[in-house]
């Protein structure tokens, strides 16, 4: 009869702990991608931890003994059993800083202005009427505005004034468009460029904007370099747990980073893959 396979995988892993099959003498060190059987048994040595976790985000910590499978599994059949040093974590850290950052501030916009165009395309018009060229925007949103010279036009923002990465494109017939400054496709403090020409034109003249830091990211971060000293995690965990973090408090792009560093480094943790997957769904620019 074959064993039966459970629902738990491995989260975290310090050390070297052990994993033993039934049909087997040898133990074998566990690994992020291991299959967990109910028949099998885990050895964990002093200087060892293991979390594990089902499909309902409930967690086990395992440290300094020998467990059976099947008797860990009781373990998630009682609630007041969960607690583990990953749930300690985000609780502790999470009451930490929402103590301190309670309620978003409200900013008011802030211009700043260069002289110069950026590029040449075969739009030579300058159709764009804000944000001016060189704006340090600090608001919720990036209110776009331009002439009404066209019946379509093709909006776009990249990385570099001239060729770079297409970061953004739409297609519209309105003379104004609103984005949210905490989108993940922009990153704090990162300067990017936005064109904006009629549709039959290909290409335009790109102006320069950029995403401040606000005040309150600037102390968020200080709250966590603090926080994190108390802890002692792998830098993939960290990684992740920074992720969660600037996701609850609504950094999104500042997320997306440090989720692509934790994938980054353990590349086969199927908990960080499918974080990030549902991440990307629920807050990618969609228009």
């Amino acid at each position: 009869m074959q064993a039966q396979q459970t629902s738990l995988g491995v989260f975290y892993i310090k050390g070297i702990p052990k994993i033993k099959h039934d049909t087997e003498k040898k133990w074998q060190n566990i690994q992020l991608e291991s299959v967990l059987l109910a028949s099998d048994s885990l050895l964990i040595n002093a200087n060892s931890t293991l979390i594990l976790i089902d499909k309902q985000g409930l967690s086990s910590t395992l440290i300094n003994g020998k467990y059976a499978i099947k008797n860990v599994l009781k373990n998630f059949e009682e609630p007041k059993s969960q607690s583990s040093i990953a749930n300690e974590y985000f609780s502790y850290i999470w009451k930490k800083l929402t103590e301190d950052h309670a309620d978003m501030d409200v900013y008011a916009k802030k211009y700043m202005r260069s002289k110069g165009i950026v590029s040449k395309g075969n739009s030579s018009e300058i159709l764009m009427i804000r944000p001016l060229y060189g704006e340090s925007i600090k608001a919720e949103n990036i209110e776009f505005e331009w002439k009404k010279e066209a019946t379509n036009y093709t909006f776009e923002i990249y990385n570099a004034s001239e060729n770079g990465k297409l970061i953004f494109s739409k297609d519209l017939a309105e003379n104004e468009l609103k984005l949210p400054t905490n989108a993940i496709q922009l990153q704090k403090g990162k300067k990017y460029y936005w064109t904006v020409f009629p549709k039959e034109a290909n290409s335009g003249l790109r102006f320069l904007f950029t995403c401040e830091k606000n005040e309150q990211l600037v102390e968020f971060n200080k709250t966590q370099e603090v926080l994190f000293k108390n802890f002692n995690f792998d830098d993939g965990f960290k990684a992740f747990i920074y992720g969660s973090l600037y996701e609850k408090n609504n950094f999104l792009s500042e997320a997306k980073i440090s989720y692509e560093k934790a994938i980054k480094i353990e590349p086969k943790n199927k908990l960080f893959l499918e974080t990030y997957q549902l991440f990307i769904a629920r807050n990618i620019l969609k228009f």
